[in-house]
């Protein structure tokens, strides 16, 4: 019986101050654990920084300290290749070389006409406290039913062959 004292008292990790009637509850102070970025950003629509309801390519209107350039270029869908009526592009930029976790920019373009020239960098952030900074690796999908997280093996898609940095233009991809 006294071990399970022991183990329920030890198990606590957190201090125990006395209680006071007259305390008011308050938040915590999250500041050290979440920085705030060096400008506010704003937030649209969907309440995500620069997610915004248009046909029009989505883009923030603040970029986080330490961004350096975009990456620009045209793509194209391959001969015999339609886009399906409705699909959405996703030009997703990941560090090169990842293997996982989110990825550091999206593009996201409801309905696009190809030839589709694009360009993605700081404002297409996912993380707004993170750098825009490479070596990058672009991956680009004609997503048919317009979900990110479904994957339809006929998807046309392309991606970089090689990394890319900040300040890359003229990229040319081919969607097949």
């Amino acid at each position: 019986m006294v071990a399970i004292g022991l183990l329920a008292v030890s198990g606590c990790d957190r201090n125990i101050e006395a209680y006071r009637e007259d305390e008011a509850p308050s938040r915590p102070d999250l500041s050290r654990i979440f920085p705030a970025p060096a400008e506010p950003v704003e937030m649209g629509d969907r309440g995500r920084p620069g997610m915004q309801a248009s046909a029009a390519p989505t883009r923030g209107s603040t970029a986080p300290a330490g961004a350096s350039g975009t990456i620009s270029g045209r793509l194209h869908l391959a001969e015999g290749v339609d886009a399906a009526p409705g699909a959405v592009l996703f030009v997703i930029a990941r560090s090169y070389g990842a293997a996982g976790g989110p990825p550091l920019a999206v593009l996201r373009v409801p309905s696009p006409r190809f030839p589709f020239d694009f360009e993605i960098g700081a404002a297409d952030m996912m993380i707004q406290t993170m750098r825009f900074e490479g070596p990058l690796s672009l991956t680009v999908r004609l997503d048919s039913d317009g979900n990110a997280m479904s994957r339809d093996a006929n998807d046309p898609s392309a991606s970089t062959p090689a990394a890319v940095t900040p300040g890359t233009t003229g990229l040319e991809l081919t969607l097949n």
